[in-house]
């Protein structure tokens, strides 16, 4: 298992069981999707020491409800896929968080963010 997925789904799992934290391993990516999460209102923080390869993501919760419902990997390593922009305006317009790997790096997405939405790219992950 690649280590996004790894991640995500523990994040996932972490929400549905209403935990209020979990550590996952650390890495470049992970550091820039937990910062779009946390940008975005979907996870209450995280922290990461410089000589650790663990970081601590501290989940979100609104009236005991958690933030994140749904968080699905699209691109695999053995499978990308690339969606153009109007697929990811279609996919926003559903009430979906997209993150996307463009050519600036990676973006975050949602319906008040459609007037930014200028390309495509390989879309990592739907947050609901």
């Amino acid at each position: 298992m690649d280590i996004i997925s790894d991640s995500l789904s523990r994040i996932k799992q972490a929400s549905i069981a209403r935990r209020r934290n979990i550590r996952i391993r650390s890495s470049r990516i992970i550091k820039d999707i937990l910062y779009l999460l946390y940008i975005k209102g979907r996870i209450a923080g995280y922290s990461y020491f410089p000589n650790s390869s663990e970081i601590d993501v501290f989940l979100s919760f609104a009236n005991g409800s958690p933030q994140i419902h749904t968080l699905k990997r699209i691109s695999k390593p053995g499978f990308r896929k690339y969606y153009s922009r109007g697929d990811l305006y279609k996919l926003i317009k559903q009430g979906n968080l997209i993150l996307v790997s463009t050519s600036q790096g990676i973006q975050a997405f949602e319906a008040s963010d459609l007037d930014q939405l200028k390309t495509g790219g390989e879309l990592i992950c739907i947050v609901n």
